[in-house]
């Protein structure tokens, strides 16, 4: 269950950064579509990592990893809020919501290798 939620975690890393990339680059918001994308994938990794304990349990580090993606989470959604708004996406959220994220993943894939 574990390998499951980096995989899904991987893909969803790879929206972000897309998306990170075009609001640089293009000085503009993503696309919604690909924002939606990667919300849903980042759900879909959460509540795998949210079942893993049930079923292999998970090391300290593991589950910092998944507070951590709480918070990604939380700043997600507060990205998500100018995308609603129709307001420009700041780039220091961006940089916030991946710099946790990209922490998760990291502690997600030492505490996996630790157990």
């Amino acid at each position: 269950m574990l390998y499951i939620s980096v995989v899904i975690f991987v893909i969803t890393a790879s929206a972000g950064m897309t998306m990170l990339v075009l609001r640089l680059r293009r000085g503009k918001n993503p696309p919604a579509v690909l924002a939606i994308v990667h919300g849903i994938f980042a759900a879909c990794g959460l509540v795998v990592l949210t079942i893993a304990p049930a079923v292999a349990g998970l090391s300290v580090k593991a589950v910092i990893a998944t507070v951590l993606y709480e918070f990604a989470g939380m700043a997600g959604f507060g990205a998500a809020s100018f995308h609603l708004r129709g307001k420009l996406l700041p780039v220091y959220l961006a940089a916030v919501h991946a710099s946790i994220a990209v922490t998760a993943t990291v502690l997600l894939v030492l505490g996996i290798m630790a157990h």
